[in-house]
């Protein structure tokens, strides 16, 4: 089972308010049902999950046991993902081990940190016609740990409210009533780290990214890069071990994007150190390619056959597809497990995370934003111009995949430059990926017809074949149809109008 719940923290007195919003979807509270929880906390001796905003405890209840992993997730301050999974007392279940995996370098030690006793009081909150629509769990905490050689004590008291069928706004109109009778949102490092010791308690590990000026030294703009994509390849791969459907395209895109930051900021950095991190990227992104490939394909020719002609039946072509790319899917994910579970992947995220907390930069890397970015800018849209005049004058498929390659990485350092330069960048972003997207819609399109021939080839049903035969020629199409978009959307790209935004001052 997994969760999002909105934590709140409040003094020990704190006095629930109303929960039912005059004129909101919650209209009452049933009593609540109270119990007694003991938590176990694991951690390494580094604290290395605290600090990561990650908790790992062992919940015992009557008698029974369970582990729960937290892990935070968008939405702001205070949202965590939950993931709960029944177990013996000492022994982490598997499958949260391998979530874990990355954050804790494969193989540091989890042991017990803190024991925490907590008495719980649930509140169902109830719609207009008694319906549930999500829980107020109120909990008081008293706990002991060791910490550093010392008995640490701590009391607590946080309030988590989570939707159970209601959506997002009952959530939100309880949390805005909790907000103005005093709560505050719960923080990012899980209260069982300042249990533990007042030292613990720190930043997220590594950092989060931070602000950054344009007369800011362009050292910070690195970093916050850096701290940014190190998070989001963390995020992306939980989204594939919990087998979210776009967990392995989010992380192969990251991968993509931070190889190609590093190519663009490369004056920035000192050591080489960015050379063999971007072929480690390269590595990963074409690990994954296979398995995005496959699964792009079959969703694509499936949608393809459900379009058909009422007189062409696609029921034969889609069996077909499904055999053959089904099996492709099945191949390509496992490789994306192996990938993802060995030592040469384990050492790529070490070496993003340590990228993202010290950077090694070079002398340029002092010089203020304004100064130092906007040679960054120019050499980029000039090779995005350079790519795209070709692929207007010789529209060939080599030719236009080229220039989507390089639109893809003007994109990325744009998007990367909203910290500093706001709208601005974001809009020149928009435009770039206005034509990435019809270039990508090109090359998708020759992936499917080719697909689509190799599928065809090798059945036994003149139905299926038939069939396959119209999807090919419709995809052949769809690529004549995006060089003709491509045409219209390269003007925005290629017209040489001043980034004033990006010039120097």
């Amino acid at each position: 089972m997994s969760e999002v719940a909105d934590t709140y923290r409040v003094h020990q007195d704190f006095v629930l308010p109303p929960l039912a919003a005059q004129g909101g979807a919650v209209t009452a509270a049933s009593a609540a049902s109270r119990s007694t929880l003991v938590a176990v906390y694991h951690d390494t001796d580094d604290l290395r999950l605290g600090r990561a905003g990650v908790t790992l405890r062992r919940d015992s209840c009557n008698g029974e046991s369970t582990w729960a992993l937290s892990l935070p997730a968008p939405g702001g301050e205070g949202t965590q993902r939950e993931i709960t999974r029944p177990g013996v007392a000492d022994e982490v279940p598997q499958d949260l081990r391998t979530l874990l995996r990355s954050r804790l370098g494969g193989g540091a030690p989890l042991v017990p940190r803190s024991t925490l006793r907590t008495r719980r009081a649930v509140y169902q909150l109830l719609g207009a016609s008694g319906e549930v629509l999500a829980d107020l769990v109120d909990e008081a905490v008293e706990t002991a740990g060791a910490g550093h050689g010392k008995l640490t004590l701590a009391r607590f008291r946080d309030l988590q409210v989570a939707d159970r069928g209601g959506g997002p706004q009952p959530v939100l109109d309880v949390g805005r009533a909790l907000l103005e009778a005093g709560a505050v949102p719960g923080k990012v490092a899980p209260a069982v780290v300042g249990a533990l010791d007042e030292g613990a308690i720190q930043a997220t590990d590594p950092p989060a990214p931070a602000p950054v000026a344009k007369r800011d030294p362009v050292r910070d703009l690195v970093a916050a890069v850096l701290r940014l994509q190190a998070h989001e390849l963390l995020d992306h791969e939980l989204a594939v071990h919990l087998g979210h459907h776009d967990g392995v395209q989010r992380l192969r895109v990251t991968a993509r994007r931070l190889r190609s930051l590093l190519r663009d900021l490369d004056p920035l950095l000192s050591g080489g150190w960015a050379a063999g991190l971007q072929g480690e990227l390269h590595w990963l992104g074409r690990a994954l390619a296979p398995a995005r490939e496959a699964q792009a394909m079959r969703e694509r020719l499936v949608a393809a056959t459900a379009r058909l002609p009422a007189e062409l039946d696609g029921t034969a072509a889609r069996g077909r597809i499904e055999r053959v790319l089904g099996a492709e899917v099945a191949t390509a994910a496992g490789v994306v497990r192996e990938t993802l579970g060995g030592d040469r992947y384990l050492a790529l995220v070490a070496a993003v995370l340590d990228a993202a907390r010290a950077p090694a930069t070079s002398e340029a890397a002092e010089q203020p934003c304004r100064r130092a970015l906007p040679p960054i800018v120019a050499a980029s849209r000039a090779r995005l111009r350079g790519r795209f005049r070709r692929a207007l004058l010789t529209p060939e498929p080599a030719v236009l995949d080229r220039a989507r390659l390089a639109a893809e990485r003007t994109r990325y350092l744009a998007e990367a430059l909203d910290v500093v330069y706001g709208k601005d960048a974001r809009r020149f972003a928009a435009r770039v990926r206005r034509a990435q997207e019809v270039l990508g819609e090109h090359q998708d399109a020759i992936l499917a017809a080719r697909t689509a021939q190799r599928v065809a080839a090798g059945s036994r049903s003149p139905q299926a074949a038939f069939a396959l035969g119209v999807v090919f020629a419709r995809e052949q199409g769809e690529q004549r149809r995006a060089r003709k978009r491509f045409e219209r959307a390269a003007g925005e790209v290629v017209a040489p109008q001043r980034l004033g935004w990006a010039e120097q001052r």
